[in-house]
């Protein structure tokens, strides 16, 4: 065990191109006990490589001033995201992309984000353009028909009311929502079907105000 704390001693003091970049590092607490109760005379040793609250873990050096700029991987960063600030720029810009890209109407540019509307953990059934949520035994306990919540009769008759004919929602056909930044995408889709039912309602209503007319 000395051997392993002097090996991190040497690691630590190593040139700046090296793989572990200075004595401020973060090491597991555990490896700090370990090493005490083994030897206590490497005690020393590890009040000096002990983290302060500042300490951040990376695993080599790099020079910021060879950068232009950083992009960070929304999962897991050091950077903090203000929330629902971070999610409503990402739904403009989402927004715009659809209008301005992909031709979308322009009444797609009066959709609102409501960071309360959806959770993490329910699924998108893209066929049917519903929202649901499942229990342990795979049975549908509520759901959503874009921002709507869908009756229980609705609901048992779309997706079964017995244990024994529920769907493994295994296909192709079911988004898991499973972290935040598909907040912004339901919220989006959501939007995109109460859109297009109300475009499919207008549009027979006319058809029977023609027909009513002839």
């Amino acid at each position: 065990m000395l051997f392993n704390l002097i090996f991190i001693v040497i690691l630590t003091i190593m040139p700046s191109n090296g793989f572990i970049p200075n004595l401020n590092m973060k090491i597991p607490s555990s490896m700090f006990s370990s090493v005490v109760s083994s030897n206590d005379k490497a005690a020393p040793f590890v009040e000096m490589l002990k983290p302060d609250d500042n300490s951040i873990f990376c695993n080599r050096e790099l020079n910021f001033d060879s950068l232009d700029c950083i992009g960070f991987d929304m999962d897991y960063t050091i950077a903090e995201y203000l929330v629902p600030a971070f999610d409503l720029l990402a739904f403009n810009g989402a927004v715009d992309k659809l209008v301005n890209n992909l031709g979308y109407p322009e009444v797609v540019k009066e959709f609102v984000y409501d960071s309360n509307s959806f959770v993490r953990g329910l699924l998108i059934d893209i066929r049917r353009g519903n929202f649901i949520k499942i229990d342990r035994h795979k049975y549908v306990r509520q759901a959503a028909h874009g921002l709507s919540q869908m009756s229980s009769a609705n609901r048992k008759a779309v997706y079964h009311n017995t244990f024994n004919k529920v769907d493994s929602f295994s296909s192709s056909d079911y988004i898991p929502m499973d972290t935040l930044f598909q907040l912004v995408d339901a919220s989006i889709y959501a939007q995109l079907i109460d859109l297009k039912d109300s475009e499919e309602v207008r549009e027979r209503e006319e058809r029977s105000d023609r027909w009513r007319a002839a």
